[in-house]
């Protein structure tokens, strides 16, 4: 019965079998490598850029001086907006690197620098690389987006955007892009649009699925948006953001009680939640409980002092109960606030455009940002202002 046993008391049988254990193992782990940077590499060309992310990370883990792994992480991490990580991946990867692939290099940088918004060292070279490198045509088309998206040259983006979507008219990642760019101007009804093709290309992206829900809360089509939420909320029961927009969308059906528990629940979890907070405030006020919107209201303007929504309600709340006079500093705090915003849409879609140089434009955008809470993008602005002035 254990006969076998005998063998593995010869050395030459003892070596044997512990080098087939080994290479067994460790073809194992290559195997898995494998399979993890052909999955990552997968995602990104279907614009998964979290999956992308998290199977390179394995790779990494086992192969760390892989250069062509640290330049698929970097356009993952580009994708996702996380440009500092981006960066580093790009330095590790010209670190390894065999010079064949410094050209792959130094297209990524150019496409990295474009995506955060430095525009000025590589647009003319990404334009005339779509000429002579027409295959690479997506790539670019998404990075100069975004940089333009950046730096509100909402035209421009919108030319690269509408021209990848002529050549490629399915591709589900070129219409999020073209939602998030409509989003931000404002052009909610668009932006829907725009989202809604993604899902019904992509059922799965379930970001465009979530913007999708939000946009159709704003415009008041609250029975498809609770179909979108909860969805949503079938992969994500936790998300207090989801279940702070399906509560607002059965309360604006006429679920009023129901609306409230999901909204406590929320509450009770997450007490300083800015939107659950703001919601609340809204139920009271729409049910005439002026004194208990007011508390509610004034908790959210806590967390979020720069919602003009949460601003304007606290002042009708206020108004309710005939605080004359507080009513009226808060209108006028509400107004200052929506002036601002105002001025700040006037620059980003309009003014840019025509005054992309104009370094006291940008000083006014980024005194404006910083005045509603975005201080590092503010910053930005004011850095650009002094880079143009030298």
């Amino acid at each position: 019965m254990f006969r076998w046993l005998h063998f593995l008391r010869r050395p030459r049988w003892l070596v044997l079998t512990l080098a087939l254990l080994i290479g067994g193992a460790l073809a194992g782990i290559e195997g898995w490598a494998r399979y993890q940077f052909n999955a990552g590499q997968a995602a990104l060309g279907t614009y998964q850029h979290e999956a992308a992310r998290a199977h390179l990370q394995q790779y990494l883990r086992l192969w760390p001086r892989s250069a062509t792994a640290h330049l698929l992480f970097a356009r993952a991490s580009r994708r996702a907006g996380k440009f500092a990580e981006a960066e580093h991946h790009l330095d590790e990867c010209r670190k390894w690197a065999s010079p064949e692939l410094g050209e792959e290099i130094a297209f990524e940088w150019a496409l990295l620098h474009a995506a955060v918004g430095d525009l000025s060292a590589v647009e003319e070279t990404l334009q005339a690389r779509l000429l002579s490198r027409p295959l690479d045509a997506p790539l670019i088309w998404e990075a100069l987006a975004e940089g333009y998206r950046r730096n509100y040259r909402m035209p421009e983006a919108l030319k690269c955007l509408d021209t990848w979507l002529y050549f490629d008219p399915d591709n589900a990642h070129a219409y999020f892009l073209r939602g998030e760019l409509h989003r931000q101007v404002g052009a909610v009804n668009r932006a829907r649009e725009e989202y809604r093709r993604v899902v019904e290309l992509d059922p799965k992206q379930s970001e465009a699925r979530e913007y999708l829900a939000r946009c159709l809360v704003q415009v008041g089509r609250y029975q498809e948006a609770a179909e979108h939420l909860e969805i949503l909320l079938r992969q994500r029961p936790g998300d207090a953001r989801l279940r702070t927009l399906l509560a607002r969308s059965r309360h604006d059906l006429g679920e009023h009680a129901e609306a409230i528990r999901l909204l406590d629940d929320v509450l009770r979890e997450y007490p300083d939640h800015a939107l659950a907070l703001r919601e609340r405030g809204r139920f009271a006020l729409a049910a005439e409980k002026f004194a208990d919107a007011e508390t509610w209201l004034r908790q959210a303007a806590l967390a979020s002092p720069y919602d003009y929504e949460v601003q304007w309600s606290l002042y009708q709340a206020l108004q309710g109960q005939r605080k004359t006079a507080d009513a009226s500093a808060q209108l006028a705090k509400a107004q200052q606030l929506k002036n601002r915003m105002e001025r700040l849409h006037e620059i980003q879609t309009h003014q840019m455009t025509l005054r992309p140089s104009d370094p006291k434009l940008h000083v006014e955008l980024g005194g404006l940002l910083i005045q509603i809470g975005q201080q590092e993008e503010g910053e930005r602005w004011l850095q650009s202002a002094r880079q143009l002035k030298q």
